[in-house]
């Protein structure tokens, strides 16, 4: 391990089970350009090689590291650890299937230090795992932008509620004093859209965002993992938002952020997590009983029309069909998709 017990950035890597994938997360972290970080794996609860996997990629490291192992609790629980055992003036969180560009580390601490940030954030691409080809690329930034102002910063939240910026925490670093002064974690056993919740808190906290439009993060897509399995563990991304319209109420002045929220997000999370079930395998008869509970319907009925919302009538038109009969809004859904 190396000596700098103060390193400026700690890289948390939550992990469960992570054998398998483990080397891609940690070996992008070994090329870094730049050494002043330290890397803390938080094992949560694996059954597998995972911990002797870690020491074994990392036993010839020239930067600290340390393996944590606690009760499994979650992917939120395992992240929070990390905040309380990160002694880097900044935080990055990089899941074990993921991976970060060999400058990462050089270029967002030098950003975030340059413009005194509390969030700087990089691009970012997802690819399938195994394939090299982006699926998505999410880099509309200008090159070392300042975002100073506020309007910049509520932009920046009503892009990420409405999709159009959709963001992972591994593209994005914090610096720590801004975590514990915001009292800013992830909200424990969230599995489902914990990112997109921390990622507008902190937004929504923020002094000073700082972006930069390289793409160092990527985001694997893998096939079995936790936020590709067709169960219904699916709808806790609805009451992710639930909480972010409250958060969005308490501490945005403008209402127009938790309108956003529970007029059209909601709505549209829980049409696409009905979609994604029944073209998954789920059991038919159980989406439709499940459709007619009346805390759903109620969020579907509260769907807006919003002219700055991407594909807003298409939208309705989704909830509406749900609202009248899943049997129809899966008919059409069949329809669309030629099957």
């Amino acid at each position: 391990m190396a000596s700098n017990s103060f390193p400026k950035l700690s890289i948390v890597i939550p992990a469960y089970n992570a054998e398998k994938h483990l080397a891609r997360s940690i070996n992008s972290v070994l090329k870094q350009t730049c050494r002043n970080a330290e890397l803390i794996l938080v094992d949560d609860g694996s059954t597998d090689g995972t911990v002797a996997r870690a020491r074994e990629l990392l036993k010839c490291a020239d930067f600290p590291w340390r393996v944590y192992s606690q009760e499994n609790g979650g992917v939120s629980n395992a992240r929070n650890s990390g905040i309380e055992l990160a002694k880097g003036k900044f935080i990055h969180f990089l899941d074990s299937d993921d991976e970060i560009r060999e400058d990462f580390v050089e270029k967002m601490l030098n950003i975030a230090e340059r413009n005194d940030s509390d969030i700087a954030i990089c691009g970012q691409e997802n690819v399938l795992d195994g394939g090299e080809t982006p699926r998505a690329v999410f880099n509309c930034f200008p090159e070392d932008n300042r975002n100073e102002s506020l309007s910049n910063k509520l932009h920046m939240i009503e892009e990420v509620l409405f999709s159009r910026l959709a963001l992972n925490t591994g593209s994005i670093i914090l610096r720590k004093e801004f975590l514990f002064e915001s009292n800013l974690r992830f909200t424990p056993g969230c599995s489902h859209g914990e990112d997109r919740e921390f990622i507008v808190k902190a937004f929504s906290k923020a002094r000073r965002i700082s972006t930069i439009s390289d793409v160092m993060f990527r985001y694997i897509i893998v096939e079995g993992s936790l936020s590709q399995v067709a169960n219904l563990r699916r709808f806790e991304d609805v009451a992710t938002y639930f909480r972010l319209a409250k958060h969005l109420e308490r501490e945005m002045p403008d209402e127009r952020f938790a309108e956003i929220v529970r007029n059209y997000v909601i709505p549209t999370r829980i049409t696409s997590a009905f979609e994604y079930l029944a073209f998954n395998g789920y059991d038919k008869k159980e989406l439709r009983k499940i459709s007619r509970n009346s805390s759903l319907r109620s969020s579907l009925k509260h769907f807006r029309l919003d002219r700055g919302a991407p594909n807003s009538f298409k939208e309705w038109v989704r909830c509406r069909l749900l609202l009248i009969s899943f049997d129809l809004f899966l008919a059409v859904m069949k329809l669309k998709k030629g099957r």
